[in-house]
């Protein structure tokens, strides 16, 4: 949706397992019922697309409470493109030329950010790789269905997955571009949730499962319209640094000073 890179923000840290993960592969073997996802070499990753689901779906629990902002959280019917086809048809028409008025106007803030169906997103997260050296260790967990009606466990139904052990780390990096006061407030939101180990990922988190801490150790930003800048990242691959806590403090502050 927008014809050229304007800004770049690349964050980098690392997510800390304070608790066991899983993030099941869909296969099995021998030893257990639910694999956990790996890489190549056999090591377990997160996928990028899991941790920005995750992060996304933070940012959507708390937008409904602030009102000048609006989501449609992916509900059908909801005033947004991504959603409503009526939205969705006038929304192609704009883009087209075909109707007078900006196609944006009809995307809700997260969509914005995030993406959807219609427009892409602002934010890319690459798979999240295990940080090295790595001692190869999983652990298996067991579990038991329950019979709703009689509140029990249910017969035959148990079973047992591989989980990552807690105090694991993975790598994390994430590329913003185009980013603007309303956008880096909502990261904001989101990235501060993870600081403060408010979020969970995986599977299995009513176990206790997938609990962590998002650690933000570098943020580098480069402005595509200041000269200086650009001669220097396209010569030296130099990149502005940014003190990560003044990074969230003023995607906070900025936006909520404008009321």
């Amino acid at each position: 949706m927008f014809e050229r890179i304007k800004n770049r923000y690349i964050l980098k840290g690392k997510v800390v397992l304070d608790t066991a993960l899983h993030i099941g592969s869909g296969q099995s073997s021998f030893e257990t019922d639910a694999l956990a996802i790996k890489d190549a070499y056999g090591k377990p990753y997160v996928p990028g697309s899991s941790f920005k689901g995750v992060l996304r779906s933070t940012v959507e629990r708390i937008v409904p409470n602030i009102p000048s902002l609006k989501t449609c959280s992916l509900v059908d019917g909801a005033d947004c493109a991504t959603v409503n086809k009526e939205k969705t048809d006038q929304f192609k028409a704009r883009l087209n030329g075909k109707e007078e008025g900006d196609p944006l106007a009809l995307i809700c803030d997260t969509c914005k950010l995030f993406g959807s169906t219609v427009i892409a997103s602002k934010i890319k997260i690459p798979d999240l790789y295990v940080s090295e050296p790595y001692i190869e260790l999983f652990e298996k967990r067991d579990g038991v269905g329950i019979d709703r009606d009689t509140e029990t466990a249910a017969e035959g139904a148990k079973f047992d997955y591989e989980v990552v052990p807690s105090q694991t780390e993975f790598k994390f990096e994430m590329i913003g571009e185009n980013l603007y006061k309303q956008d880096k407030f909502l990261l904001a939101l989101g990235l501060r949730e993870m600081q403060s180990r408010r979020v969970s990922l995986g599977g299995n988190i009513s176990r206790g499962l997938g609990a962590f801490q998002l650690v933000i150790e570098e943020v580098s930003y480069l402005n595509f319209k200041k000269k200086e800048s650009l001669v220097k990242y396209l010569t030296l691959q130099e990149l502005e640094k940014i003190e990560p806590d003044d990074f969230i403090k003023e995607g906070l502050n900025n936006f909520l000073a404008g009321g």
